[in-house]
Formats: C-alpha cells, structure tokens, sequence
C-alpha cells in the first residue's frame, strides 16, 4: 500500500513564515505601474527583491527535497543490486520459452508442408489414374482423406497463448527518416549558440530582448 511521505515540520517552517511576505510581494508586482524614471527604478528594485525571494525559496525546496532523492536513489540502488542475478535468469529463462516455442512453430509449418506436398502427390496420381482409367483402391482415396484431415488439425491447432505478436521497430539508416518522425535536439542547438554558432539549416538564430536584474 502506498505511504506518503511525511515532512518534518521544521523543514516547512521557512516556507510558512515567508508566505506573508510573498503574498505582499505578489500583489506588489501585481498592481505596480511605471509611469516615470523613478517608478521605473522602484520596479527595478522591487522585481530585484522578489526575484531573490523567489532563489532563496527555490534553493530552500532544493535542500529540503535532496535528502529524500539520495534516499530514493539508494533504495533503488539496493532492489537493483537484489534483483540484478534474478532479472537475468528470467531473461534466460524467457529466451528458451520463446525460442523453444519458435522451434516448435518451425517444425509445425515443416510438417503442415509435407502433407500438404503429399497430398498433392497423391491427388496427382489419382488423377493420372483416372485419366488412364485405372482402379483407384479404397486405401487410396482413404490415404488423401487422412492427409487432408491430419493438415486441418495442425492449421486449426491453436497458438501457443502465452505468445503475441507485438509491433517495434529498430533503426536501419538515420539519414533517411521522413522528417515528420525526428525532433531537433534543443540542448545542441543551444550549446552551439552559446559556442558562437550563428548559422544552422533550418534554424533562425537570432537576438531579443530579455531583462536581467542582479
């Protein structure tokens, strides 16, 4: 059963005494208007101070949540390191299910082939009999029938039900890929612009205005 996570009530504590603060804060920046030089830098200093409040919060949340992710981390750590040798061995055994299966898949189609040959075989020599009016036994025509029903038995024998058949796919060649299936690597992009790069097919680089406040 899912348990959640319980916080210290210590570590919460500096988010419950800055909520007065940000509320204020908040509906500062909400109902500011610049309408002069002096409003202008009053926004300045105040979009300053907010944004500080705004780290120091976000620095608290980081603090306060690592802990919990080392934490994670090692139990993950541990149930892989247990799991490891067992995930392997029914890897193992799943492979020879499966190729076991596929075997027997293989040696049923080679099967259903040769009667489907033999019977063919014998209807040709029945038919080459007919045409030469010779006499057709009894065991003959029973031979077919036999081939005809033993085919149907291994058409309709039902697949193995612990086997589906699932789409997937792997890569042949990149260089190829219609377009509509490939997303820009954003982080690459990014890295090239900052390295200097101003010119990449298919990409508009360029400036805009941005506020940087420190």
């Amino acid at each position: 059963m899912y348990q959640a996570i319980t916080i210290p009530d210590a570590n919460l504590l500096p988010f419950e005494q800055a909520k007065a603060q940000i509320a204020q804060l908040t509906v500062q920046c909400k109902n500011y208007i610049i309408h002069s030089k002096e409003t202008l830098d009053g926004a300045i200093e105040l979009a300053k101070g907010a944004k500080k409040i705004e780290q120091l919060i976000d620095n608290k949340r980081r603090e306060i949540k690592q802990p919990y992710l080392d934490q994670g981390k090692a139990i993950d750590s541990i149930a892989k390191n247990l799991t490891d040798e067992l995930t392997g061995a029914i890897q193992d055994l799943r492979n020879q299910i499966k190729n076991y299966q596929a075997e027997q898949e293989r040696l049923r189609l080679v099967e259903l082939k040769w009667l489907e040959e033999e019977r063919c075989r014998k209807e040709e020599e029945l038919r080459k009999a007919a045409e030469n009016n010779e006499q057709i036994s009894y065991a003959d025509s029973q031979e077919i029938l036999e081939l005809q029903k033993k085919e149907k038995e291994i058409v309709s024998a039902p697949p193995p039900n612990n086997i589906r058949k699932i789409w997937t796919f792997s890569i042949i060649d990149p260089n190829i890929i219609p377009t509509l299936y490939l997303s820009p690597d954003e982080k690459k992009i990014k890295a090239a612009i900052a390295a200097g790069i101003r010119e990449i097919p298919g990409i508009k680089i360029y400036q805009r205005d941005d506020l940087y406040l420190r």
